[in-house]
C-alpha cells in the first residue's frame, strides 16, 4: 500500500511526458523528502530536467498565505519558458498581515447541535471581518453546513474536551479500547477540539 501511494508521482510524470505542458506544479507531503532516502525527489527532478524543464522545489506553509490551517506541503514548480521560476512570497506573520485564526474564518457560521444544519440556508449575521466578507463573495447563503450524527458515547466524550484539547481530556472509562492502550504522545489530533485563536 505504501509503495502504491508513494509511486503516484510516477503516474504524474508519465502524463507530463505525454502532454509536455509549458509549466507545471507538483505538490506532496514534506515527508516525500525521506521516501527511499530522497530517491523520489531525485527521480522527479531528473525526469523533469531531461524533458527540458527548469525545476525549483520548496516547502510552503498554508498559514503564511492567509489560511487558518497549519499545513506544510512540498511544491515543485517546473517550466520550459525562459522566465525565472518564483515562488509566492508569504504575506502573513513576521511584520506582515496577521495570521488568520480558526475564529476569523468561522465565527459567522451558526452554532449547530447534533444532526442539525442543512445543504443551504441564509447566514444569520453579517460578516465579522474582511476574510468572511471576501469568502462569501456577496452570497447571503451558507452551503453544506451540517453537524454529523454522533452516537451517545461520542457526545459524552466531547463534553470533556476543552478548547484546544484532545482524547487526553476524556475520562479513561469513556475512551475507546484502542486509545486506552495508546501512549499519551500518540494520536495527538484524535478527538481534537480546535482552539479559536489557533490554526486548524
Amino acid at each position: 500500500m505504501h509503495e502504491k501511494r508513494t509511486g503516484l508521482f510516477r503516474k504524474y510524470l508519465r502524463l507530463i511526458k505525454e502532454i509536455l505542458p509549458k509549466c507545471l506544479v507538483l505538490e506532496n507531503v514534506p515527508g516525500m523528502n525521506s521516501v527511499e532516502n530522497g530517491a523520489a525527489i531525485s527521480e522527479i527532478k531528473n525526469v523533469l530536467v531531461s524533458l527540458g524543464y527548469k525545476v525549483e522545489m520548496k516547502i510552503l506553509n498554508a498559514e503564511d498565505f492567509g489560511l487558518a490551517q497549519e499545513r506544510r506541503r512540498l511544491f515543485f514548480l517546473a517550466s520550459r519558458l525562459k522566465s525565472a521560476i518564483e515562488f509566492p512570497k508569504p504575506f502573513c506573520g513576521d511584520g506582515k498581515l496577521p495570521f488568520l485564526t480558526v475564529w476569523d474564518s468561522i465565527s459567522d457560521l451558526p452554532k449547530l447541535n447534533n444532526r442539525e444544519g442543512g445543504e443551504e440556508f441564509k447566514y444569520p449575521i453579517k460578516p465579522q471581518n474582511q476574510f468572511q466578507q471576501k469568502i462569501r463573495d456577496q452570497s447571503s447563503m451558507i452551503f453544506n453546513h451540517v453537524a454529523p450524527t454522533l452516537g451517545q458515547i461520542n457526545l459524552e466524550r466531547l463534553k470533556h474536551i476543552p478548547e484546544g484539547g484532545s482524547w487526553r481530556d476524556i475520562p479513561n472509562h469513556l475512551l475507546p479500547d484502542d486509545i486506552k492502550r495508546a501512549k499519551r504522545s500518540d494520536h495527538t489530533k484524535r478527538y481534537g477540539r480546535l482552539s479559536k485563536n489557533g490554526f486548524a
